[in-house]
């Protein structure tokens, strides 16, 4: 099977509420010889690429090959390789690794180099070609590496089909008859002080809107937060007080629900005592490519409104892999990744195990949010 950027047979992303959904829209696929170096459509792509930001996925999903790529930072190399990435492309286990070193560089000799824009000039000075991101944009880096790639048209192909599938979520949202506007947030922790708590400006947290959580600035108890994400310590937390806490799955620190299920300075907590916390899935990817983006987005709404949607995450998830990765990903392989373990004490996460997908949703064993 050659790689091809047509469109594919029909993604459905399952039911919601009462109605299946079928988009018509679908990403192209891997080709099943991913390791291979594969005939380029022109001679001027990367064939020896080094990328120092952390979207090793997006570029292997993209190119759709992991041949091309030469190096990326270490950090990238090990989270990849030990997710299903790992499976798909087995020879990102052995990368090189970015040097720290500008003048490194030169021993590696890529062809290319992927930097943020604000990557240090000496970078510039090793004669290497530098394709420099200036976009932190979720579409807007897609689009870019695909121009990098020299594959736009499957660049353009997964745009389409995310803001389809993300678009029919958001829609599906809107026409719950149950109260939206719940507070939320998403925290994680870089060290043993203080909480990291998104703010407007996250990608994340911009989503948890339009899936209809209220915005952070709307309910925050702090001025001029637009962008990224705001350090706060736990009396900040208590007064935040949200309905629900989404803890980042790649935070050095790995916290879990159970840090603040056992914490007595969190009893205190709505999200707490009604059991809302969750540790978001994993794949190794951070869930933030555009392909699992949508999945994600689906599990936040899953356990938003969680006695109003059907169970279809690990359907949802299944499908995408199979047809876009030609993976067939195992039970225990999706437990590893949704946390089954960390979250079992969490309210309604019955619903992402195996024996219950796909059936109706028991009134007197689905917990409603309280406010």
């Amino acid at each position: 099977m050659r790689i091809s950027g047509a469109v594919i047979s029909l993604w459905c992303w399952g039911s919601m509420t009462a109605t299946v959904l079928s988009l018509s829209v679908c990403p192209p696929q891997i080709d099943s010889r991913a390791d291979e170096v594969l005939p380029r459509a022109l001679p001027s792509a990367p064939m020896r690429l080094a990328i120092y930001p952390p979207l090793l996925a997006s570029y292997l999903t993209i190119d759709g090959t992991s041949a091309h790529v030469l190096a990326v930072s270490e950090a990238e190399r090990k989270s990849i390789a030990s997710g299903l990435f790992g499976r798909i492309f087995p020879s990102i286990k052995s990368l090189s690794v970015v040097p720290a070193d500008p003048e490194q560089m030169l021993l590696l000799a890529p062809d290319k180099i992927i930097a943020w824009s604000w990557a240090p000039a000496e970078l510039g000075k090793v004669g290497i070609p530098i394709e420099r991101m200036d976009t932190t944009d979720l579409i807007g880096t897609w689009k870019r590496l695909g121009q990098i790639a020299q594959r736009p048209e499957r660049a353009d192909d997964f745009v389409s089909s995310f803001i389809q599938h993300v678009g029919r979520l958001i829609e599906t949202i809107a026409d719950l008859p149950v109260r939206k506007d719940q507070h939320v947030i998403i925290v994680w922790r870089n060290g043993p002080e203080g909480w990291n708590v998104a703010s407007s400006g996250h990608r994340q947290a911009q989503y948890l809107k339009k899936l209809g959580a209220a915005a952070p600035p709307e309910w925050l108890s702090m001025k001029g937060i637009t962008v990224g994400n705001l350090r706060v310590g736990v009396e900040t937390l208590l007064n935040l007080d949200p309905d629900t806490i989404f803890l980042s799955c790649c935070a050095p620190l790995n916290d879990n629900p159970q840090t603040f299920y056992s914490e007595p300075v969190f009893q205190a907590l709505k999200a707490v005592q009604n059991r809302r916390v969750y540790k978001q899935p994993s794949d190794g990817t951070r869930m933030d490519a555009l392909v699992e983006w949508p999945l994600l987005l689906r599990w936040y709404a899953e356990l938003l409104y969680s006695c109003e949607l059907g169970r279809t995450f690990r359907d949802d998830f299944t499908r995408a892999y199979s047809q876009i990765y030609g993976i067939t990903t195992s039970d225990d392989e999706l437990n590893t990744i949704l946390f089954m373990n960390e979250n079992s004490l969490s309210a309604n996460y019955w619903r992402f195990t195996r024996d219950v997908q796909n059936e109706g949703v028991p009134v007197e064993t689905c917990q409603r949010t309280k406010t």
